[in-house]
């Protein structure tokens, strides 16, 4: 039996949706510190100038060490307009774009609260 146990993780690598497909048993561990410099509200993407990083802001002053539980999406900041942008931008011409861009648009068109939930 596999069982794997990783953070909820925004926009994951490949790699993990790999270990998700290979465990028997797969534990989102959602419930330590959130690490406001790792990869639970950003990610990199490649453009043609080099990484450009695509950062969910989030509200985490007054909260002391929150679990990533804990962790809410700031409201009413242009976030995602600017990564579906910056994606539409440098994956246009991918080659399988135009069947997953409607996917990404959907998903990140919902008002979501929490980070976790944007990140489940």
């Amino acid at each position: 039996m596999r069982v794997v146990i990783l953070q909820p993780s925004y926009m994951p690598w490949l790699g993990y949706f790999d270990q998700f497909y290979k465990s028997d048993i797969f534990v989102l561990y959602d419930d330590v510190q959130f690490d406001k410099h790792g990869c639970r509200n950003r990610n990199r993407i490649k453009t043609p100038q080099g990484p450009q990083w695509l950062t969910v802001p989030v509200l985490t002053h007054g909260l002391g060490k929150p679990t990533n539980r804990d962790v809410r999406i700031k409201p009413n900041d242009p976030w995602r307009r600017k990564h579906l942008q910056a994606l539409r931008t440098h994956y246009a011409k991918a080659p399988a774009f135009s069947e997953v861009f409607p996917q990404l648009e959907d998903w990140l068109s919902k008002d979501w609260e929490f980070l976790w939930e944007l990140n489940l």
